[in-house]
């Protein structure tokens, strides 16, 4: 559930920089271009936002910090999957069509959002914690400065 929810939040993101006049405030938030770097942004956004907030019951029952770490790496292995599939498709099978694109979104939410739930019996480290909200932080900044200054590498290209 929560990860269809991560996915259908993910088309208003994706032409929200659009729609809004392209603000520079939203550089860090909506992807302002077609490469792969700024779609990582519908990955991201969705999974760290559901993973917080606590919708279901057992996100109630998890500490903060534990919603925050499960976030952070639903995320992460979100963000892997439209990376790694991307580029797998692209070059290892000649694949480069929206349809899989968007199958590759949806496997990197579900897996993102699945990823999240698993218990834990650890209530949450303090070291964790930090290194999630840091690394969550630095995504931010990477998407504000990389969409502001793209670089020539293949995965800032646009499409």
């Amino acid at each position: 559930m929560i990860a269809l929810l991560a996915f259908i939040l993910a088309f208003p993101i994706h032409v929200g920089y659009e729609l809004l006049g392209r603000p520079g405030w939203a550089v860090p938030l909506l992807p302002v271009n077609e490469s792969v770097w700024e779609h990582l942004k519908l990955a991201f956004y969705p999974v760290v936002l559901f993973m917080l907030l606590p919708i279901t019951r057992l996100q109630q029952e998890m500490l903060f910090d534990v919603r925050i770490q499960r976030g952070a790496l639903g995320a992460i292995l979100s963000m892997a999957v439209i990376l790694f599939g991307y580029y797998g498709l692209k070059e290892g099978f000649g694949v480069d069509n929206l349809g899989a694109d968007i199958a590759l979104l949806l496997l990197g939410d579900f897996l993102g959002c699945f990823q999240g739930f698993q218990r834990t019996e650890d209530s949450g480290s303090g070291i964790m914690t930090l290194l999630s909200v840091l690394f969550c932080a630095g995504m931010i900044a990477a998407f504000w400065w990389f969409g502001i200054n793209p670089m020539e590498w293949g995965i800032f290209q646009i499409l």
